[in-house]
């Protein structure tokens, strides 16, 4: 049997699954091979006159323990933080993993 298959990457998914949930959600995907492989999506807010970081989505990093369908999400701002997990439940029930929310910094990241 002769035929195309398409696919998207998961970090592309995901980004774009984050993007749907807020119109002021921004989310890129990054990967880094070395010197473990990490593959981490980062989600900002956008508007206003700055943008914030407010989290880092990990796929993979075994450093952190995200690998397989465990993920990592890294919280920047308490302020952050119930907004985050709200995200990360919807998460959860899309991509059928599980998301350990952890506050990093009390501060949010100002880009």
């Amino acid at each position: 049997m002769n035929g195309v298959t398409v696919s998207e990457e998961l970090l592309i998914r995901v980004s774009r699954f984050i993007r749907a949930q807020n119109a002021l959600y921004m989310a890129y995907e990054a990967t880094f091979p070395r010197p473990t492989t990490t593959r981490v999506v980062h989600v900002c807010l956008t508007g206003g006159r700055a943008d914030a970081k407010i989290a880092e989505l990990f796929v993979e990093d075994k450093k952190i323990g995200a690998s397989g369908t465990n993920w990592v999400m890294h919280v920047f701002g308490r302020d952050s933080m119930a907004e985050c997990t709200q995200l990360a439940q919807k998460i959860v029930a899309e991509f059928s993993v599980n998301v350990h929310v952890s506050l990093e910094d009390e501060a949010t990241v100002w880009l």
